[in-house]
């Protein structure tokens, strides 16, 4: 099973990361996050939360609680309670990444962009929908700014 090798290199990467850098290490903590999609992946939710837990407070122990390297643990943990039905957590790990990248990042940041796909997608998903349209053209908006700029620099 592809899965079973998938969690087999994820677990053995995240040892040596643990042994050569610690745990407190931005490094181990992607290695988490890594093992963490595959427990999502295969159905262990609560493995996988428990590691985007630990992976984000070890984040925010290492850079602060605003930091954009937070971001990619609270997509994972906004995605993951949606998956289980937890919309109110996955809102709030949402919205955190979203104020976290309107923050720190242009207005038009490819990143930010994708964060309110993921918002709109999630508002949809519990009937907000006035609030899902507004986030589906913000982020529509933003991509169609970072097309104009890559086919000007390609041109």
């Amino acid at each position: 099973d592809k899965y079973e090798l998938a969690e087999e290199y994820a677990k053995e990467a995240l040892d040596i990361y643990m042994e050569l850098l610690g745990e407190k290490h931005m490094t181990t903590t992607i290695m988490m996050d890594n093992l963490g999609v595959v427990y999502g992946n295969t159905g262990r939710y609560e493995k996988a939360a428990e590691l985007y837990e630990k992976a984000l407070d070890i984040r925010k122990e290492l850079y602060g609680k605003e930091h954009p390297e937070n971001t990619t643990t609270l997509q994972s943990i906004s995605i993951l309670s949606m998956q289980t039905g937890k919309n109110d957590k996955a809102e709030k790990a949402i919205d955190e990444a979203l104020s976290i990248f309107s923050k720190k990042y242009s207005e038009n940041h490819i990143d930010l962009a994708d964060a309110h796909s993921h918002k709109a997608n999630l508002s949809h998903l519990v009937n907000k929908t006035d609030l899902a349209e507004e986030h589906y053209k913000q982020c529509i908006s933003m991509y169609r700014i970072r097309k104009i700029v890559i086919v000007r620099l390609l041109s």
